[in-house]
C-alpha cells in the first residue's frame, strides 16, 4: 500500500451500534472527531430492509448505511477519505448483514491471512470495502472479535487467554500465536433477561454495582453451589428479609460473573496469562472478580484506549495481507 493507503477506515458494525474510526498506522493515537458512533447496527438496519420490503438489492441498502455514517465522519475529521479503504469487522459479513461470509475454522493463526474476506469495489461508496468474516469451532463462532486477537498477537502476544466481557463474554486461548479454541459465555443477556423478564425483577437495582454483595455472589460462584437455586434465593431474601435491590443487583451480578470465570483457576489452560479487554466498568467487575477467585496475578487489564488500537492494529493487519503493503 501507498502511504496515503496505509490509513484506513476502521468499521466495526454490530448487532447494535455501527462505529466507524479514521486510522493513521504511523500515529500512536486518533485524531480529534476522526470517529463517528451512531445505534444503525446490524439488527436495526436489517428490520429497516424488511419494512422496506425485502427489496432485492440488500447490498445496496446497506452501504446507503454506511455512506452516510462515512460523510459524518468526513465532517466530524475534516479529512479527505476519497480513496481510504474500509475494513468492515463485526455482524456486517453475518446471514443478516451486508455480504453472508464463511466462517475461518480454529485452530486459526492470528497472522489473518486466512480469514475469509470479500471486496467490494467503490460505488455506492466512494473507496473499497473489506469485509472480513469470522472464525469458528465445532461448536462456537464469533464474528468482530478475532480482530482484537489479531492485533494483540501482532503487538506481541504469543500465548495467553483473552477474556472479552459482554453481552455474550468470549474466552479465546492463544498458543503460539494459534487462536486453539474459544468460549461464548451468555452472562450479559442473562443478567438483563433476569433483570428485566424475571421473576427478579422487582428484587433488582437497575445496576450493580462493585462491593461485599458482588464479592459474595463471586464466591458462592466458587463454592459450586446451585447457580439455579440461587437465583431463587435472591426473590427469597428479598420478600422474607426485604433485601436491598442494590445488594441483590450485585449479588446476582457476582454470581453470574464468579460463574462464568470459575474455570480460570484450574484446568488445561490455568498456566496461560490472562488479558481483559473491557471498557468500563464492566472491566472493573471482572477484574474484582479474578482476585476473589484467586486469578488476578495472572491477569493485566487493557485500557479502553489500548483495546481500540489492537482492533485497528488487527484490521491493518487482514488488510496488508490480503491489498498487500
Amino acid at each position: 500500500m501507498s502511504d496515503r493507503t496505509s490509513r484506513f477506515i476502521s468499521g466495526d458494525w454490530g448487532t447494535s451500534r455501527l462505529r466507524l474510526r479514521l486510522v493513521d498506522p504511523a500515529s500512536p493515537g486518533l485524531p480529534a472527531g476522526a470517529e463517528v458512533e451512531s445505534d444503525d447496527g446490524i439488527g436495526p438496519t436489517f428490520r429497516a430492509w424488511q419494512e422496506a420490503g425485502s427489496p432485492d438489492d440488500r447490498e445496496a441498502s446497506y452501504l446507503g448505511v454506511l455512506a452516510r455514517a462515512l460523510d459524518r465522519l468526513r465532517d466530524a475529521s475534516g479529512a479527505d477519505l476519497d480513496g481510504l479503504p474500509l475494513v468492515l469487522s463485526g455482524m456486517a459479513s453475518s446471514t443478516i448483514g451486508l455480504r453472508e461470509l464463511p466462517y475461518a475454522p480454529a485452530p486459526f493463526r492470528l497472522s489473518g491471512e486466512s480469514l475469509p474476506v470479500a471486496r467490494i469495489a467503490p460505488g455506492v461508496l466512494p473507496c473499497e470495502t473489506l469485509l472480513l468474516s469470522g472464525v469458528c469451532t465445532d461448536s462456537d463462532v464469533m464474528r468482530g472479535e478475532e480482530t482484537i486477537l489479531i492485533g494483540l498477537a501482532a503487538d506481541g502476544l504469543a500465548d495467553g487467554l483473552v477474556v472479552l466481557p459482554g453481552t455474550h463474554s468470549k474466552h479465546a486461548v492463544i498458543r503460539d500465536g494459534i487462536l486453539e479454541q474459544f468460549h461464548t459465555y451468555m452472562t450479559g443477556e442473562l443478567f438483563a433477561i433476569l433483570r428485566e423478564h424475571s421473576v427478579l425483577r422487582p428484587s433488582l437495582a437497575p445496576s450493580p454495582s462493585l462491593g461485599d454483595a458482588f464479592e459474595r455472589g463471586v464466591r458462592e460462584a466458587a463454592s459450586g453451589a446451585n447457580l439455579l437455586r440461587d437465583l431463587f434465593s435472591i426473590r427469597a431474601r428479598s420478600v422474607l428479609h426485604g433485601a436491598d435491590p442494590a445488594d441483590n443487583a450485585a449479588r446476582l451480578s457476582g454470581l453470574l460473573i464468579g460463574t462464568e470465570l470459575l474455570g480460570l483457576a484450574s484446568g488445561p489452560d490455568a498456566d496461560l496469562p490472562i488479558v481483559v479487554a473491557s471498557p468500563e466498568p464492566l472491566g472493573s467487575f471482572y477484574r474484582s472478580a479474578l482476585d476473589v477467585l484467586g486469578t488476578g496475578r495472572r491477569a493485566r487489564a487493557l485500557s479502553p484506549a489500548e483495546a481500540d488500537r489492537a482492533v485497528a492494529r488487527g484490521q491493518g493487519e487482514v488488510l496488508r495481507s490480503h491489498v498487500g503493503g
